[in-house]
């Protein structure tokens, strides 16, 4: 957050949320954009950042990854006279709302839930209780082990 601060930026810290909710937010709040930091349920040695643009869709070649390239390319960019702030904003429950209002469960079910250590552990169980569901959830705890085998391992990547 100090590096996009330092150039001028504003930065909205949702905490520990999940990279899809997350888009979400940068979609419904109308943001500039919004930056992930995520192992996607990989080792430590994985972990990234996952940009997202305004459209609420996370960039890559041919999807938005030019214009960040082309900011972090221009100098003029870096060497601005006003520092920007941070501000918090728990927007759990603004998500639930959003998913909640699409979702409609006509029979009250049983589920276990395997979040496996991710940040999805905060919102899945209350998404599924708020619908009238009986939760467990199992692996529940961030310890940024994420509790299962590295996908970027060959022995663990399902080849048919």
């Amino acid at each position: 957050m100090n590096g996009l601060t330092s150039v001028g930026c504003n930065v909205v810290d949702l905490g520990i949320f999940p990279t899809a909710s997350a888009a979400l937010v940068v979609l419904e709040k109308h943001f500039d954009g919004g930056v992930v930091v995520s192992a996607s349920h990989n080792t430590a040695e994985w972990n990234g950042f996952i940009p997202i643009n305004s459209d609420g869709l996370i960039c890559s070649e041919g999807f938005g990854m030019e214009r960040i390239k082309e900011i972090f390319s221009n100098q003029d960019s870096q060497r601005r006279k006003t520092t920007g702030s941070v501000a918090k904003l728990d927007a759990t429950d603004a998500y639930l709302n959003l998913i909640l209002e699409k979702i409609k469960v006509g029979k009250k079910f049983r589920v276990v839930l395997d979040v496996r250590g991710g940040a999805t552990y905060l919102v899945a169980p209350k998404a599924f209780s708020k619908v009238g569901c009986e939760v467990t959830t199992i692996n529940d705890r961030i310890d940024g082990k994420f509790n299962g085998k590295s996908q970027t391992l060959p022995r663990n990547v399902f080849r048919s």
